[in-house]
C-alpha cells in the first residue's frame, strides 16, 4: 500500500481546523494559527484521509522536529509517522519528538519505532483554601518578568536544564506574550522563575526554575505559592504540573506545597536512542 502523504493545509482547511486547534490549545487563537501556517506552511499538514498533524521545532539549538498535535487512527500510525520523518528530513532535522503521551497510549508511537526519552508524572493542586502567604527569603523579591529580563532568563534556564529541556529565545518570547513569567531576584540578579498559564479555570505551572546555588533556601516554594496565588486570584479551580519521574527534589517540593500525584504518567518519545541529550 502506498504511503499516505501529508501536504500543507490550504487556507480553507486552516479555517475549518481553527476551532479544533484552538479548543485543544495547540494555538492560542485563530490569528496565531493563520500567522504560523502563513509563515511556515509545513507546520500544519493534512492528508486526503483526513489525518492532521501540527509540527514545530522542538528547540532552536537542537535539530529535532516536535509533533505538537496528531489526529490519525492507530491503523495509519506507522505511515503517518514515516511521513513525519520525511518532513523532518526536508526541514533539516534528524529526529522527531512525540507530544507528551499517556504511557498507556505509547504503543501508537512505539509501533513506528519510537522509544521513550523521558517519563514525567502529573501533579495537581485543587483549590480548597487560599494559598499560603508568599514569603520569599530575606533580600529576595518576586515580580512579573518583562522583555528586559529575557537575557537573564535564558542564562538561568541554560544553567538549570540540559539541552533537551532548556528553552530558547523563541519560546521565552512567546511565553512572555501569552503567559505569566514571574521571577525571583536578589540584588538585581535573577535567581529563579516560573511560567504559569490559565485557561478555562485550569491553571498550569509549566516551569519552575531556581539557580543551583540558591536551591533549598525557600525560593522555589515562594515562586510556587506566587503562581498558585495568581491562579486563584484569576478564578482558577486547580493547578497542574508535570515533573520528571526521577526528579525527587522537585517532587518533594510540590508535595510540601500540597500538590498530589495524579497517578498519571506521560512519555516523550523519539526515534533516537534512550540516552538523554546533554
Amino acid at each position: 500500500m502506498a504511503a499516505q502523504r501529508f501536504r500543507p493545509a490550504t487556507s480553507a482547511e486552516i479555517g475549518r481546523l481553527a476551532r479544533t486547534l484552538t479548543a485543544t490549545r495547540v494555538f492560542g487563537d485563530a490569528l496565531e494559527l493563520q500567522a504560523v501556517s502563513g509563515a511556515e506552511s509545513w507546520r500544519v499538514q493534512v492528508s486526503s484521509k483526513g489525518d492532521v498533524v501540527v509540527l514545530g521545532r522542538w528547540r532552536d539549538h537542537l535539530p529535532y522536529l516536535s509533533i505538537e498535535a496528531l489526529w490519525c487512527p492507530v491503523s495509519r500510525s506507522e505511515m503517518a509517522l514515516a511521513e513525519i520523518r520525511r518532513i523532518a528530513t526536508e526541514q533539516g532535522m534528524n529526529d522527531v519528538i512525540s507530544p507528551p503521551t499517556p504511557v498507556e497510549d505509547m504503543h501508537f508511537y512505539e509501533s513506528a519505532g519510537m522509544r521513550i526519552h523521558t517519563l514525567v508524572s502529573a501533579y495537581r493542586l485543587v483549590r480548597s483554601a487560599d494559598a499560603p502567604a508568599t514569603d520569599p527569603p530575606q533580600e529576595v523579591s518576586l515580580r512579573v518578568a518583562g522583555a528586559q529580563d529575557l537575557p537573564a532568563l535564558l542564562d538561568l534556564d541554560a544553567r538549570c536544564f540540559d539541552a533537551f529541556w532548556r528553552y530558547d529565545l523563541r519560546h521565552l518570547e512567546r511565553f512572555l506574550a501569552s503567559a505569566r513569567l514571574a521571577l525571583a531576584e536578589r540584588g538585581g540578579e535573577v535567581v529563579g522563575y516560573t511560567l504559569c498559564t490559565l485557561s478555562g479555570g485550569e491553571g498550569l505551572l509549566g516551569r519552575l526554575c531556581v539557580a543551583p546555588e540558591w536551591r533549598r533556601r525557600g525560593i522555589g516554594s515562594a515562586l510556587v505559592r506566587d503562581a498558585v496565588g495568581h491562579v486563584w486570584e484569576q478564578g482558577g479551580r486547580n493547578v497542574t504540573l508535570s515533573t520528571q519521574i526521577d526528579n525527587a527534589a522537585s517532587q518533594e517540593l510540590y508535595r510540601r506545597e500540597r500538590f498530589r500525584d495524579t497517578g498519571r504518567s506521560y512519555a516523550f518519545l523519539r526515534f533516537g536512542t534512550d540516552e538523554r541529550v546533554r
